[in-house]
């Protein structure tokens, strides 16, 4: 058995951007739109000062959520984890980030219209007190919807700035890479 990963960059299949003014966790799905700069890979952000370096931005005023879909591989045995690559851009760098993660799978024959998330994961991390310095954040999806080999997965990704564990509220986040981790066969 040994652990691999694979990248989500290029699983991307929606990206919503909330205002959290004064709007609850619910209030925010019921009236999800498609944000206005969808960076889906190859077309990611980028800094001009780094021109290799493409990104997801994580406004420290906004809930951003990315969901990711994709099959899981053959071999896959358990034990995922959603690995982070990540840092921080704003005057304040002491604190924690939140995030959370939910899972849903989708087996051989079953209902997807009936399929709802399994419970959330959550994860903080204590970034890097200096500006740039890159942070890794990784997620143990303890409630990962049962998934197996061959399932269809949804995985949707959140940083959530209102949050009282968010303690960096008003600080951007850049996420370079998002990869999922697990043990194969």
């Amino acid at each position: 058995m040994a652990t691999r990963a694979f990248s989500l960059k290029q699983h991307l299949v929606a990206d919503f951007l909330y205002d959290t003014d004064g709007a609850d966790e619910q209030d925010l799905m019921d009236h999800a739109v498609q944000a206005d700069d969808v960076l889906l890979s190859p077309e990611m952000e980028r800094e001009e000062s780094a021109p290799y370096r493409k990104f997801w931005r994580f406004p420290g005023d906004f809930q951003r959520t990315l969901i990711f879909q994709f099959t899981v591989p053959d071999d896959y045995t358990d034990t995922p984890v959603l690995r982070l690559l990540y840092d921080c851009v704003g005057d304040d760098l002491t604190g924690d980030v939140r995030v959370t993660v939910d899972v849903l799978a989708n087996s051989d024959s079953e209902d997807m219209e009936a399929a709802e998330y399994d419970t959330t994961n959550v994860a903080t991390d204590t970034v890097e007190t200096a500006e740039g310095k890159t942070n890794l954040l990784e997620v143990s999806l303890s409630n990962a919807d049962s998934a197996a080999a061959k399932d269809a997965v949804l995985v949707k990704l959140t940083r959530t700035p209102g949050h009282n564990d968010d303690t960096i509220a008003g600080t951007d986040v850049r996420v370079f890479e998002v990869d999922f981790v697990f043990n194969d066969a």
